[in-house]
């Protein structure tokens, strides 16, 4: 997972995250991902193997508390396979 925005702040709390996957899902949506100190939305298949969502910060988020997830098991790989997870955390700037 990235994000599009170096520099979110609570002026600025939003940003794109682009999810890149090495095979492609037969489905993946918003609830296949966890969040802490954020909200994800808009979901947006933009490949094959990449989706993006944006990223909103929680009003009150402390500066290294938001993180986006996906849920392992959540969704399958094209060849039935059990999707893998993965998480990263981002800082937000006051």
């Amino acid at each position: 997972m990235s994000i599009n925005s170096t520099d979110v702040n609570l002026a600025h709390n939003t940003a794109t995250v682009t999810f890149n996957f090495s095979e492609a899902p037969t489905s993946f949506v918003l609830v296949d991902t966890s969040v802490a100190g954020c909200s994800l939305s808009n979901l947006k298949k933009v490949s094959a193997t990449q989706y993006t969502a944006m990223f909103t910060a929680a009003a009150n988020t402390s500066t290294s508390a938001a993180s986006v997830s996906v849920v392992a098991g959540s969704w399958q790989e094209n060849n039935g396979n059990a999707g893998t997870g993965g998480s990263t955390t981002f800082t937000v700037e006051r």
